[in-house]
């Protein structure tokens, strides 16, 4: 219990940052778009990431920013809840993505119709939507919710940190239909599915002692991994010998993209359709919490800058969790069980003009995850006014986060290829008050072989007729 609440409040408070990276998507950048549409291959002959340099994006939603968690109080910084909570909405959703593909490499084949490509990427990802209510409580105690009752039923919690292998192969039927499939192998490290919550807390102001509460709870949670990591005096550790993963599964990525005339093309896409994770006997968790009883909570705060802040929240959670365990029913089992990583879809429109300076594409993207649904959506435009610098620019929507505001570029220089890009521009500094952005940046190797040039001879009176040059 302690866990999984420490990892809500460091992780919110320092990390409010899900969106795919939308501006970067159909640009010249290597891998992007590849790897959200299979089906698309790249404009290189060969391509591969320069390792630990490449493919790192770090996509960031909430409904507050991390300065509205954080108190300075002479040059110490402390994790304020109360002060959290105040700048909180009914519902509060945030969502927090790292992606990184250290590895990737990709190549056409001889005959030009089929494109190879294999990689390895590492993610993580936080989910949550909580209500000011259950934040209030937390941060605050019971002491604010006399004779009130709190009712806790749409409260949302998951996390998921895994690796993935993959294999791709995009295929050209014919001049106007590519398709592709990419088979992804993946290796959990850890996991916290909060599957279902009915909490029902009552604050008698009448009461002694002063504030007890009543409280009928129900709750059903999944853990896989978690005891595989811990800290001690040197820091965070991560036992060595499960570095290939606490839990194994498997999904697909499938894509198709049309190309209706010299000018438009549309994509469809599908990105770890049915992926799970099955996390070994061992390390997988069963969580429940059940009856009705009384409690008394003060609440919780921390100072950042403490050498021992996991001991601070700890000694609070010990005590929050005695309360818990002296009058509720708590079972922890252990054994295998199953994580989604989350299916993905995605639909594009793509209009480029004559001379490939101009290109529009708009873009409609969902994805579940540990029961929430997004929903995002958006118009990206890219301007290439030579052949080594493109410019991205572009407007998306998504669920709680409606203004987003890109921008991106990338410059090819010989076969080194440099881009970057953001999802909201002005989110990376911190306009508008709120935490919506996205940053993504890489540096690839792309090489665009010529065709060997062949001698000509000249045409004699049989040899004349009337050519055409085929692509």
């Amino acid at each position: 219990m302690k866990n999984i609440l420490f990892t809500i409040f460091v992780l919110t408070a320092n990390l409010s940052f899900g969106q795919i990276d939308m501006v970067a998507f159909g640009s010249r950048a290597a891998v992007v778009t590849n790897m959200y549409n299979p089906a698309i291959p790249l404009e290189g002959e060969l391509c591969f990431n320069l390792p630990l340099l490449t493919a790192h994006s770090l996509t960031a939603n909430s409904t507050f920013s991390p300065e509205d968690a954080i108190t300075i109080q002479e040059g110490t910084q402390y994790i304020d809840i109360r002060k959290l909570v105040s700048n909180l909405e009914d519902e509060n959703i945030i969502n927090v993505k790292f992606d990184s593909d250290p590895f990737y490499f990709g190549f056409h084949t001889q005959n030009n119709k089929g494109f190879l490509s294999f990689g390895y990427g590492h993610f993580f990802e936080i989910n949550t939507n909580l209500s000011r209510n259950i934040l209030t409580y937390l941060g605050e105690g019971n002491a604010q919710f006399i004779d009130q009752t709190i009712n806790l039923d749409d409260e949302n919690f998951g996390l998921m940190h895994y690796q993935k292998v993959y294999a791709g192969y995009a295929h050209h039927i014919n001049s106007k239909i590519s398709i592709g499939g990419r088979f992804n192998l993946y290796s959990g490290f850890n996991n916290f599915e909060l599957r279902s919550l009915d909490a029902s807390i009552f604050t008698d102001g009448n009461s002694f002692p002063a504030y007890a509460t009543t409280a009928s709870l129900q709750l059903d949670a999944r853990s896989g991994g978690m005891i595989a990591h811990y800290f001690d005096e040197d820091g965070y550790k991560f036992e060595g010998k499960h570095n290939f993963g606490l839990g194994h599964g498997v999904g697909v990525d499938l894509g198709i993209q049309y190309q209706i005339d010299d000018n438009w093309k549309v994509s469809a896409s599908a990105k770890d359709f049915g992926g799970y994770i099955k996390w070994k006997n061992e390390f997988g968790r069963a969580i429940s919490l059940s009856g009705d009883g009384e409690i008394s909570f003060n609440g919780l705060n921390a100072n950042l800058n403490s050498d021992n802040i996991e001991e601070d929240l700890e000694n609070q959670l010990d005590e929050f969790e005695a309360e818990l365990k002296r009058d509720f029913q708590f079972n922890r089992t252990i054994g295998s069980y199953k994580s989604s990583i989350g299916n993905q879809f995605l639909i594009t429109a793509q209009y480029q003009t004559n001379n490939k300076k101009h290109q529009m594409i708009g873009l409609l993207h969902t994805r579940n995850r540990f029961d929430e649904q997004f929903y995002q959506a958006g118009l990206t435009y890219h301007y290439s006014p030579t052949k080594w610098l493109q410019l991205s620019t572009g407007y998306s929507w998504m669920k709680e986060v409606p203004t987003n505001i890109g921008g991106g570029i990338t410059l090819n220089l010989g076969s080194i290829q440099l881009n970057a890009f953001s999802n909201n521009v002005p989110g990376l500094a911190n306009i508008g008050g709120k935490s919506q952005t996205s940053l993504r940046g890489g540096i690839n190797v792309v090489w665009k072989f010529s065709e060997p040039e062949t001698k000509v001879e000249p045409a004699t009176e049989s040899t004349k007729t009337d050519t055409k040059k085929y692509f």
